[in-house]
């Protein structure tokens, strides 16, 4: 009697176990995997650049970024930008340049939320351009470029641009 007993509660508590793992497990695991964020290092470029012993001043940039989701799962990109810095400390709000993307016929849009499917690559092409010569003015002293993208249901991303905005004088 009692080994029936003990069966009998092995057996619920073994079936209960299954069903919480299966209602919760499957999607804890599909969680599971990065998202890689790549950005090569031509994929960071000036546009209409004009030049002085100091090195090239780019009006606009241009950035190159892919995004593979390896989660089974898909994640939105909710926001994406490129934070300058000069020394430890970033630029303020009012020197931060405006961010467009871009596409194959050159047409600009406003940068939105991305969704990234499970296992695809998703190349998105990126204009970076300062509204006001005195933004210009601040980028061209900025020693260090940070593009972030913050992520919903992944890690957010963080990847170190150079040159920062002015291209280094050649020889």
């Amino acid at each position: 009697m009692i080994d029936q007993i003990v069966t009998g509660v092995f057996t619920l508590l073994g079936t209960l176990l299954g069903v919480a793992l299966g209602l919760f497990g499957e999607r804890w695991v599909r969680t599971w995997g990065e998202v890689r964020c790549v950005i090569e290092e031509d994929d960071w470029y000036g546009l209409i650049v004009s030049y002085s012993p100091e090195g090239g001043v780019p009006k606009e940039r241009r950035l190159r970024v892919a995004f593979l989701n390896r989660k089974d799962l898909p994640v939105t990109v909710w926001d994406m930008h490129v934070e300058f810095y000069k020394g430890r400390k970033q630029l303020e709000e009012w020197a931060r340049p405006a961010m467009q993307f871009v596409d194959e016929r050159d047409q600009r849009g406003p940068v939105e939320p991305v969704n990234l499917p499970p296992h695809v690559t998703v190349t998105l092409a990126l204009g970076v351009v300062p509204g006001r010569d005195d933004q210009l003015r601040e980028l061209e002293d900025a020693d260090r470029a940070v593009f972030v993208a913050r992520l919903m249901g992944a890690e957010d991303k963080r990847r170190e641009l150079a040159p920062p905005w002015r291209e280094p004088a050649e020889g």
